[in-house]
């Protein structure tokens, strides 16, 4: 299986077979790019991603919307100049958030972009309702970013891949919350 916590559900949920019979590997995250330290962003300049896959249901697409509106409304983000984009479909529009900032579509990236233009990202919402990590949670955080992703069942924690990450309930109200927690630690 793909992570020990994939494993975990397995077992936990009565997967007999895969249980006794699986193995796990943990996922290589990046390639060997060069990882953005805190002096290399400004203090009130912010880039935020959005792993944006509105057909793909575990990804809560509207639901992270809908957080970052309502994270980057809060007085305590007002003060950076945001610049927010989202990738992973390509049939996705720009969208103007309620709070008058756009969210600009990158659509899908070869990977060479998508490793240059993860290097430049302060703040990172990759939602997954699922048992496992996605590859942008995993990736963003190793090249720097704080990112935000959902809990699900064995998914509680992913401290151990990095303390970049930070774990909220699949809720607008939850993501938002630890949006704001990991744009202040940019």
């Amino acid at each position: 299986t793909n992570t020990r916590i994939l494993l975990e559900y397995f077992k936990q949920n009565n997967y007999e077979y895969i249980a006794k019979n699986a193995s796990y590997f943990e996922p290589a995250p990046a390639p060997d790019v060069e990882i953005k330290t805190p002096q290399e962003t400004s203090s009130y300049e912010k880039t935020l991603f959005l792993y944006g896959r509105p057909n793909v249901d575990r990804n809560l697409f509207y639901s992270a919307i809908a957080a970052i509106d309502k994270a980057l409304g809060d007085e305590r983000l007002q003060k950076y100049k945001w610049t927010i984009y989202s990738a992973g479909s390509n049939e996705v529009p720009n969208l103007r958030l309620k709070n008058g900032l756009t969210i600009i579509n990158k659509g899908k990236m070869s990977t060479d972009d998508y490793y240059i233009f993860a290097q430049s990202v302060d703040v990172t919402v990759s939602p997954m309702l699922a048992p496992h990590p996605n590859y942008p949670t995993l990736e963003l955080a190793n090249l720097g970013s704080t990112v935000v992703t959902t809990k699900w069942q064995t998914k509680q924690d992913l401290s151990f891949y990095s303390k970049n990450i930070f774990m909220a309930d699949p809720t607008v109200d939850s993501m938002a919350q630890k949006i704001i927690e990991a744009a202040t630690l940019t």
